[in-house]
């Protein structure tokens, strides 16, 4: 078999015209003869045949990934055809030879086409890859148990080939997967897909074509409808079911058996009923470009270019606030769109990426969308931070930042290969949090002396994630100031930078700050104190309190007071005489002392001595 293409001469994108000199000059062809291996026989393992093409005095180029270029295959072979402003020329070159007959898909860069039998019953399948570069063709053959298969696509970030059956009794479409890195390894189902929630069921007899985004999201074709599904990222057998979300309806009678995508975006689906043609469409406005009748019976349809496609997706993070918190995302289109707005709402309480998001829809290179989201179910947005940024996804895995206006407006990035813009709006659940400290040097519960200095340390810092405005810090210094004096100024630091003005200030007996701080902010206040001399046995104790208002509809935070005493220690002696001091006595008599040391502070006194001179008494005495 061949293959065939078309490549567009001249094509223009509103005012701008695309070069079509490049393309021609990427497009030159050399006529190939081939030659036939011998096939080999099936069996249940994969068995390997080569098709070799004789090569050419040089290297081919490969499949022109171009916005004009796009690849239609009959069940004998494939031929470029070539988009024009009027529609387009179908080439008489067949490209390789040895193809299956259906399942078209080729690989980002354009090197290797893939095809495979559509047989109805299950059997043996024929799996040819093309390399256009070599102009060689290698077959395997898989005893598969399936039915006929009807479509096929790259993906552009790992190489897998994946294709798809019709409409299976259960309503389903089977995806299977082969990887070209292990071509030993036979093709598994990766799982199968099914129309969501919402979204019409794929019809009992439905035809139709796959193709990839940039980004690597499958779009699907059933009959009129366009699908979107997100497909797994390895090649992992499984029969579980894959959500397929209906994203475009291209109106009855449009029922192709194959789709690519070209010309800056658009769709290009074949048909072969009532007579055989190529119909480009604008899926963004819903409207059909040009219509070409061609001269052969097409399968399928293939292009290593993508459709341009803006996705709008939710990220909570943190939690939420209550698990009915949900969201809602929404798309608003240029005039003249065929869908004018599209929305989504989430449905689970998980955190992260959210399974339900808005789009992707068909966009064209240069108009403009806004971007929303709205509170569902219980949320109040006020309680959730918001962020929304947009990346254009590129086949080779990379990212490009994409700008969003104060407005919420993107517009859609030009790139000849059609560019895939994802959105993503994140909302962090705000939890308003401040944490005070406070210490002292000599550290709480260190007894202190008179004359000793005290100095403070108060820190209020907010761990949380919203403003604290106001934030104040209240410190009560009633017992101090009854002790002890205030030495030198009262210093104030919001992240170890001074505040010139609005800083902390002593008024009567009450140290207090009040400002703003923003997340991970901290505000720091240090200031010392002198134990006055009279304060023997005394306790220098205060209690600091703070406050943070944050935004409403929180209430203001107030974190657990701290307290610091310093006790200051005390020592009294008395002594007593009987007779008592001042009684005159005779020789002879007995006089008895009495002395007495009491800790009047709060301390532990250890040791404690106590000495009495007594060479006054035992001069005139004896013991």
């Amino acid at each position: 078999m061949g293959l065939f293409a078309v490549r567009r001469t001249q094509e223009t994108h509103g005012d701008t015209p695309v070069s079509r000199g490049a393309r021609w000059r990427r497009g030159v062809r050399k006529a190939l003869s081939g030659v036939t291996g011998a096939a080999l026989v099936a069996s249940s393992l994969a068995v390997v045949a080569t098709t070799v093409t004789a090569a050419p005095a040089f290297a081919a180029a490969p499949f022109i990934c171009e916005p004009g270029a796009i690849y239609a295959q009959s069940t004998t072979e494939i031929r470029e055809f070539s988009v024009t402003p009027t529609g387009g020329t179908l080439g008489t070159t067949s490209l390789g030879t040895g193809h299956s007959n259906n399942a078209l898909g080729i690989s980002s860069g354009g090197r290797y086409a893939y095809t495979i039998t559509n047989a109805a019953a299950a059997g043996n399948k024929t799996l040819a890859v093309y390399d256009r570069v070599a102009d060689t063709t290698t077959t395997h053959v898989y005893s598969m148990n399936v039915g006929s298969i009807v479509r096929g696509a790259v993906h552009p970030k790992s190489g897998v080939y994946y294709f798809a059956t019709g409409t299976q009794a259960d309503s389903t479409i089977q995806l299977y997967a082969w990887d070209p890195a292990t071509p030993a390894a036979a093709p598994v189902q990766v799982g199968k897909l099914a129309a969501a929630a919402g979204s019409a069921v794929f019809g009992s007899t439905a035809n139709g074509d796959m193709a990839f985004s940039a980004s690597g999201q499958l779009v699907l074709v059933a009959e009129q409808y366009v699908y979107a599904a997100d497909i797994p990222a390895t090649v992992t057998p499984s029969t579980a079911t894959i959500s397929a979300k209906q994203v475009h309806d291209m109106g009855a009678g449009v029922a192709g058996n194959g789709i690519a995508f070209g010309n800056l975006g658009h769709i290009f689906v074949s048909v072969a009923n009532g007579g055989s043609r190529i119909i480009e469409i604008d899926l963004a406005r819903g409207t059909t470009v040009n219509t070409t009748p061609i001269g052969i019976s097409p399968t399928d349809l293939a292009s290593c270019t993508f459709p341009n496609t803006l996705t709008l997706k939710k990220d909570v993070q943190g939690g939420r606030f209550a698990p009915t918190d949900q969201f809602g995302l929404r798309i608003v289109s240029p005039a003249g769109y065929q869908v004018p707005q599209t929305d989504a709402v989430t449905k689970l309480n998980a955190t992260g990426l959210q399974p339900d998001y808005a789009g992707p829809i068909f966009t064209n290179q240069g108009d403009t969308f806004t971007l929303s989201e709205n509170a569902q179910g219980s949320t109040d947005l006020r309680r959730y931070a918001s962020a929304l940024s947009c990346t254009q996804q590129n086949p080779d895995g990379t990212t490009t930042p994409v700008a969003v206006n104060a407005a919420g407006q993107v517009t859609q990035p030009a790139g000849p290969l059609g560019t895939d813009v994802i959105c993503t709006i994140v909302n962090t659940l705000l939890t308003p949090k401040l944490e005070l400290s406070k210490t002292a040097d000599p550290v709480s519960g260190t007894p202190v002396v008179t004359g000793q200095r005290i100095s403070y340390t108060v820190e209020a810092r907010n761990t949380g994630n919203t403003r604290l405005d106001p934030a104040t810090v209240s410190d009560d210094l009633s017992a101090v100031l009854a002790h002890a004096t205030v030495d030198g100024a009262v210093k104030t630091k919001i992240d170890g930078i001074d505040v010139p003005t609005g800083g902390a200030a002593i008024t009567g007996t009450t140290l207090a700050w009040t400002g703003a701080l923003d997340p991970a902010q901290k505000v720091t206040i240090t200031y010392s104190v002198i134990v006055d001399d009279d304060a023997e046995g005394q306790s220098i104790a205060n209690r600091v309190t703070a406050s943070g208002t944050p935004p409403s509809p929180f209430d203001p935070v107030v974190p657990p007071a701290v307290t610091v005493t310093n006790p200051v220690a005390g020592f009294e002696i008395a002594k007593t005489a009987d007779p008592a001091s001042g009684t005159a006595v005779e020789p002879g008599q007995t006089i008895t002392y009495t002395l007495t040391g009491r800790n009047t502070g709060a301390t532990v006194l250890d040791p404690v001595a106590l000495a009495d001179d007594l060479s006054g008494a035992l001069a005139h005495g004896t013991y």
